[in-house]
């Protein structure tokens, strides 16, 4: 079986057909001999194509001269792309669709817009095949002047963007991976709110695309926000479904768009970062809230990201480190590493990225707030726990369910969603073994006269030195010290009233055949 190449040519471009009749420049960037090579093509209009009996309307890329691997199960024929294009679901809310963005209309529209498609030969060519198809048919193409396409040497997100910032032409930059498959009306929100406040990063929302190029919408209220294990994970904002443009406290960084000017005024994109190891949204994002910008999703603008609900790790223990001592301050350091589990021990490669950075900072004198703004200002939905925690995070059991706090009495177990951060679920455990949110610890209700059900666990005002609020681990159960015989277990019955399934937590006798729900963690945060 002959292998697809490494990575494509230029000269893969020459076969886009149902295309208006125009000047396309695509940057192919040799970042082996530091150099450019600009291909003008002539695309040329050549009408609907007709695939074997269906009629399908599309644009179409095709692989000219070269054979793909039929293993890689993400690869569509040309008919297949255009009929998935074709027929992917038009997820924008009702009130989107009756908008057009008329940019010469709306207000003097002098800006150029370039897109940047990050790509690496070594990648699946399906994902790449899809991606750039797609951007071709739902972008209008007097929207934007290049498309500026990375390819040879394999550098990471940080600094494969950066060079191709600087070689654009464009005004507005609109950053997009080979993953990804823009819908329908994807662009025009994004470049309208960046003409509108330039200082502002614009990003879609995310549908959710899984094997097989599976598609499912998201609800419109998921943004991002980071936890202190460093992760990129969603959030369900309640203003989600009030907002056009919402408010994000970080980035995922698949999709933005963003001014030139004001990109270049915060210190572009970081490429101190290791490739593929993760971190680098995060750190845009800090340094976009911090340094005098801000982040919103366009909830008009929609694409597919593949496992969009999945948190984004930082897999690179120097990019955590770097990031870490960049950003944060010397109060909520101790904290990520101690949830991340990552040394704190910087190399002399880092200290010196480190000092590089801030000197470029002091340099081009970029002003930044401290980390302790962000959260009291931005990211308001972050718990941050206290000094003397040993864990933080949710409490699940084998069972896959986590305690719940309803109110400040009232605990249930849920179903755990690891990928959604829920500040009901998150609880600290102390030195001393309570287990506490704000000032309510977890304890029991002994007799059973505050929820009806005997030794139940409820939330109580903390109160040092109480047996029932003490808790320690006996490998991986969890008992009270003044009842060590007797485990802490998920329950699950029926309401005699309703009928409705309901799941709460008790104590009861220690038993192998409670396992699943008498086994416990931490899931960190």
């Amino acid at each position: 079986m002959e292998k697809k190449p490494q990575q494509p040519t230029p000269s893969v471009f020459s076969s886009l057909f149902g295309t208006s009749l125009r000047r396309l420049k695509i940057y192919y960037i040799n970042n082996s001999k530091t150099s450019k090579c600009i291909i003008l093509l002539l695309i040329t209009l050549l009408g609907y194509l007709y695939f074997g009996t269906n009629l399908m309307r599309g644009r179409r890329l095709g692989y000219v001269g070269y054979k793909y691997d039929q293993e890689d199960e993400y690869w569509m024929s040309d008919g297949e792309v255009a009929d998935y294009l074709n027929n992917l679901e038009d997820t924008r809310p009702p009130h989107c669709l009756d908008q057009a963005f008329d940019f010469n209309r709306m207000f003097d529209f002098k800006d150029t817009v370039s897109i940047v498609l990050h790509f690496y030969g070594k990648e699946d060519l399906g994902h790449f095949k899809l991606a750039i198809s797609a951007i071709v048919d739902h972008t209008p193409f007097d929207v934007y002047e290049e498309i500026i396409l990375r390819s040879q040497k394999h550098e990471g997100t940080a600094a494969t963007r950066l060079k191709a910032s600087l070689i654009a032409t464009g005004t507005i930059l609109v950053f997009v991976s080979s993953d990804v498959i823009v819908n329908e009306g994807w662009i025009q929100p994004l470049i309208a709110k960046v003409v509108l406040d330039e200082k502002t990063i614009v990003v879609p929302h995310y549908d959710n695309m899984l094997a097989g190029h599976r598609f499912f919408k998201t609800d419109d209220s998921l943004s991002s926000t980071f936890a202190w294990s460093l992760y990129t994970i969603t959030y369900e904002n309640a203003k989600g479904d009030k907002e056009e443009f919402l408010k994000t406290s970080v980035l995922r960084g698949e999709v933005l768009a963003v001014k030139k000017s004001f990109l270049e005024k915060i210190g572009n994109y970081d490429s101190n970062f290791e490739a593929d190891g993760g971190g680098e949204n995060l750190e845009l994002s800090f340094r976009t809230w911090l340094c005098g910008g801000s982040i919103v999703i366009a909830k008009c603008s929609r694409v597919a990201v593949h496992s969009s609900l999945r948190p984004l790790s930082v897999r690179s223990h120097a990019n955590y480190r770097y990031l870490t001592e960049l950003w944060l301050t010397d109060d909520y350091k101790d904290l990520a590493y101690l949830q991340g589990n990552i040394s704190n021990v910087l190399s002399a490669e880092e200290t010196l990225a480190l000092k590089n950075r801030r000197n470029y900072f002091k340099n081009n004198g970029i002003q930044c707030k401290d980390f302790p703004w962000y959260l009291s200002h931005v990211a308001k939905e972050i718990i941050t726990p206290s000094e003397n925690v040993v864990k933080f995070g949710k409490l699940k059991t084998k069972a896959a369910f986590c305690v719940r706090a309803i109110s400040a009495a009232d605990v249930e177990m849920s179903l755990c969603r690891h990928h959604i951060y829920d500040s009901e679920m998150m609880f600290e455990m102390d030195r001393n073994g309570a287990i506490f949110k704000d000032d309510y610890c977890l304890s029991l209700d002994t007799s059973g006269k505050e929820t009806g059900i005997v030794d139940k666990l409820i939330l109580t005002t903390c109160q040092d030195g109480s047996q029932n609020q003490i808790w320690q681990s006996v490998g991986p159960t969890l008992t009270l010290t003044s009842r060590p015989n007797q485990c802490l277990t998920q329950i699950s019955e029926r309401d005699k009233m309703t009928h409705e399934l309901k799941y709460y937590a008790k104590l009861k006798d220690c038993s192998p055949a409670e396992s699943r729900m008498q086994i416990w963690e931490f899931i960190n945060y």
